[in-house]
């Protein structure tokens, strides 16, 4: 987990928790690039929004997000994990 994103309420300037963390209700639109995920999965689009109603509303708003952190952050997009079906049935009885 990132230093930033870690508890900073116990001994953090020691640690350096919480160190740089971007607070986003504290930003226009409350919206901040900072990047929650691991470097390596950066930028990995993980859900696709349908563009039936109110998730075509979604699904404008995470492409304008998604292109703003790529850009701050310098990462390219790069798709997530593809499961089918099959698989994803799979994992639901599974848990």
């Amino acid at each position: 987990m990132p230093d930033h994103l870690k508890d900073a309420n116990r001994d953090a300037k020691g640690l350096g928790h919480g160190k740089n963390y971007a607070y986003p209700h504290e930003f226009e639109g409350h919206f901040t690039p900072q990047n929650y995920l691991p470097r390596n999965i950066a930028g990995m689009t993980f859900y696709t929004p349908s563009n039936q109603g109110y998730e075509q509303m979604v699904a404008d708003r995470l492409d304008r997000w998604r292109e703003a952190q790529r850009q701050a952050l310098g990462i390219t997009e790069r798709a997530g994990p593809q499961l089918s079906q099959t698989e994803i049935e799979k994992m639901k009885r599974e848990r």
